[in-house]
């Protein structure tokens, strides 16, 4: 189980290896330009090997998550299309009989399935 912002943590580490990168390409003695430094000891959010490095270890970690979730979506691919809402109350909305909070079984399930297919589609996209 990840902590509850493991992946806004991931988010974080990323952002501040893009503007590491941003920062490094700048012609020096610009505004915003940094120099390549490696500290001894090493500073984890500051040294551009370790906050790059940070980062593709995070995105190595979500091409695994994404590997498995592409064959997740592979197996519920027909299942998407079958689907569809049996209105779980008498009067027919989408709500569970027994918990008028949440939505139907097939909705509780299609949602999610249906957001992780655009997302995988998004990182099948050229670039």
């Amino acid at each position: 189980m990840t902590k509850p912002d493991a992946l806004g943590e991931v988010e974080t580490r990323i952002a501040r290896a893009q503007e590491m990168v941003v920062a490094l390409c700048r012609r020096r003695g610009t505004e915003g330009a940094r120099e390549w430094v490696m500290s001894i000891p090493a500073r984890r959010s500051y040294d551009p090997d370790l906050v790059i490095g940070d980062a593709l270890r995070d995105a190595k970690a979500l091409v695994a998550v994404a590997r498995a979730a592409k064959r997740v979506e592979s197996v519920t691919g027909d299942y998407l299309s079958d689907v569809g809402c049996e209105g779980g109350t008498p009067d027919g909305s989408c709500r569970d009989y027994f918990d008028p909070d949440r939505f139907c079984g097939p909705c509780r399930v299609q949602e999610p399935l249906l957001a992780l297919r655009d997302a995988l589609a998004r990182l099948e996209e050229p670039r």
